[in-house]
């Protein structure tokens, strides 16, 4: 049975701000620029063909961190005062999947995943940024095309009258960005294929987090067989996932402790990382401020421990944690003890 976190720990976790994040505008942060389109946000009548709408985008891959990214929000501008209310809005990201935009929806997607679904969700504010927070992370690997997969249902428009007033702001075809649509549905049954593909698309921005998400820093120490010991996580801690730290070392060594905290830059009021020479460990740095010490299933050659199942709390995303092997080793130096580098792990979302 898996090791849970203590009361005191998890709350820790939860307090920590997360990672700077990035906004990437498409094509550019002027949310007020541009013309009207009724994709993807729809028109303004009470019942018709712009109240039910499907709109797919495809954003190069260009525009994302090479990477890699955690995609947490989404933006887009409505052309006028006023406001829409959706019966439903329900909004995927995907992979894009094939080599063209084809008018066939599924077709253009490999693992689309459900980021929002809202109903009686309202939508306002003319000629700025509207965003909206994802019920769930996607992760862009920063190699494929997105695609943006907006559903409307029972859109009724509340502002200013004309057709040329409701609606999105829309990028020009040299933004690089691609579209289809369909509209007039039942809301029953999305549209499965559409109308298309165009070139340009609505106006858009997200908040992303770069990653790597799994990295070695600092510096190792050599144990007494002059080694270096390592130090892995063979796969990204999530929400509701067991996590585990593992390692390596030829040397003599007597046991293996996990130093795990939540923060690489100062321990207490101790700035790190910290160097060991003057405790008899020449060479050696602590590199994580330690807020568990976990024992290693073995003492030597290669070892591991799992630290626990993270809280399933999508607020954690985007935290890093922290983690560090100290080994026992009698005849490495006058302290008896070595060090691996230090691994930072951002926790990322789950399945």
């Amino acid at each position: 049975m898996s090791p849970r976190p203590p009361f005191l720990l998890a709350a820790v976790l939860l307090s920590l701000p997360l990672v700077a994040q990035t906004k990437v505008y498409v094509p550019s942060n002027s949310p007020g620029a541009g013309t009207m389109n009724l994709a993807p946000l729809g028109g303004k009548a009470i019942s018709g063909s712009s109240q039910n709408m499907r709109t797919q985008v495809r954003i190069p891959r260009s525009r994302l961190p090479s990477g890699g990214s955690q995609i947490q929000q989404l933006a887009l501008s409505s052309s006028s005062v006023g406001s829409y209310k959706y019966s439903t809005l329900v909004i995927q990201l995907a992979h894009f999947k094939g080599t063209k935009l084809t008018t066939n929806f599924a077709n253009n997607v490999a693992g689309p995943v459900t980021v929002f679904s809202a109903k009686a969700f309202v939508f306002s504010k003319a000629d700025t940024w509207s965003w909206i927070k994802l019920d769930k992370v996607f992760d862009h690997d920063g190699k494929s095309d997105l695609v943006v997969d907006i559903v409307i249902q029972g859109a009724l428009y509340s502002g200013q009258t004309g057709s040329s007033i409701a609606g999105s702001r829309r990028s020009d075809g040299s933004s690089g960005l691609e579209r289809i649509y369909a509209l007039n549905y039942s809301s029953a049954t999305p549209a499965k294929t559409g109308y298309g593909p165009y070139p340009g698309g609505p106006k858009m921005a997200l908040d992303v987090v770069a990653a790597k998400t799994i990295e070695t820093y600092g510096t190792a120490c050599k144990d007494s067989q002059s080694k270096l010991p390592s130090i892995q996580m063979n796969k990204s801690p999530a929400p509701g996932l067991p996590m585990s730290f593992s390692g390596g070392s030829s040397g003599a060594i007597q046991g293996s402790f996990l130093l795990f905290g939540v923060d690489k830059t100062r321990f207490g009021t101790i700035p790190l990382p910290l160097k060991l020479d003057t405790l008899g460990a020449p060479g050696c740095w602590l590199e994580v401020s330690i807020l568990l010490v976990l024992p290693g299933d073995k003492p030597s050659g290669t070892f591991s421990t799992q630290v626990w199942t993270l809280p399933k709390d999508p607020t954690l995303v985007g935290i890093d944690l922290y983690g560090q092997w100290l080994l026992l080793d009698p005849k490495a130096n006058r302290l008896g003890m070595v060090f691996s580098q230090g691994l930072r792990a951002r926790i990322v979302s789950g399945p």
